[in-house]
Formats: structure tokens, C-alpha cells, sequence
């Protein structure tokens, strides 16, 4: 399969995006990528980098199964201690956005909006 899509795209959506990743149901990762901002960049070890791939693919899986009762996923938000995961899902294929703390939450909504379109139109 051909992505037509990049972390650049995905950083360009907003300035406080830290780390872009971009995945599908059955474990590849496109890119997993941190802004050239970041000055400390996440560094998972080999176990945690397992169990943050294997939560990508459960929300991916969840979210096909809930669909014929609950609709479309608009997104999921996740917030850490150190920042925002918003998640996406088109089909298959899942795009996060790790967002600093100071970003106004108010802005997930448009931003999922934003990543849903792209994700679309790169599959």
C-alpha cells in the first residue's frame, strides 16, 4: 500500500503537535515521527513501545466492532500527564497527534476534523 501522507502534513495542522504517527490494524507503522521542536524527544523502551502499538491497533479494532451501534469514531483523547494523543480512525488506518498540555482542548474537535480529511484523501 502507498501512503500519500507524511508526518510534515500532520505537524502543519497545529503548532503545538509534538509526535505524528501514522498506523493500520495490522501493526504497520508508516512513520512515527517528533516535531523538529521537540527538544526532548519520547523514547519508549522495547516494552513500552509494544504496548503503545498494541493500544494504536486495539482503539482501530474497538472501533470497527462499535460501529454498527455506536457510528464513526470522531476521536479519541487521550491525556497523559505530559500531553494530549488525539486519535483518528479512516477504515483501517489510524493517524495520532501528540499535543503539548498547553494546547486548548477546545481545539480536538476541528483538529480530528482536520486529520480525518487528510487520512481520507491519502488512502
Amino acid at each position: 500500500m502507498s501512503l500519500r501522507l507524511s508526518a510534515e502534513q500532520i505537524f502543519a495542522l497545529h503548532p503545538n503537535i509534538e509526535l505524528a504517527v501514522c498506523g493500520n490494524a495490522k501493526g504497520r507503522v508508516f512513520f512515527r515521527e517528533h516535531a523538529s521542536t521537540v527538544k526532548k524527544p519520547v523514547s519508549p523502551n522495547s516494552e513500552q513501545q509494544f504496548l503503545l502499538y498494541y493500544l494504536d491497533e486495539t482503539f482501530v479494532e474497538a472501533s470497527k466492532r462499535l460501529a454498527p451501534l455506536l457510528g464513526r469514531t470522531e476521536y479519541t483523547l487521550i491525556c497523559y500527564e505530559r500531553w494530549f494523543e488525539l486519535f483518528v480512525i479512516e477504515k483501517d488506518m489510524y493517524l495520532v497527534a501528540a499535543l503539548s498540555r498547553d494546547t486548548d482542548p477546545r481545539v480536538m474537535s476541528e483538529l480530528s476534523a482536520k486529520m480525518h480529511d487528510m487520512l481520507s484523501k491519502a488512502l
